[in-house]
């Protein structure tokens, strides 16, 4: 039986074309009047959208100074319900 050996270039390939791939989705969040100024606000992207990830996220949500811009998960189900969630704040 012989190994595979996976160079650095087409590992990286591989993540490059996941990352474009429709198991990203990004959220244009609706502006908001009592949303402090661009400014003074991180945005995050959020990743692997399970049990933990998700908690994570609604933590992050539930923070006036913070607003979740994108999410990420190869689970179809999992991205769906993180996006609604991003989506319905």
């Amino acid at each position: 039986m012989t190994e595979k050996s996976v160079s650095r270039r087409r590992f990286l390939g591989g993540v490059a074309a996941i990352a474009a791939s429709p198991y990203l989705n990004i959220s244009w969040v609706r502006a908001q009047t009592n949303r402090p100024a661009a400014s003074n606000r991180i945005t995050i992207g959020c990743i692997g959208m399970g049990g933990m990830g998700s908690a994570n996220m609604n933590s992050f949500l539930n923070e006036g100074d913070a607003q979740v811009v994108a999410v990420c998960d190869v689970d179809k189900n999992h991205l769906k319900n993180a996006k609604d969630a991003v989506d319905n704040r």
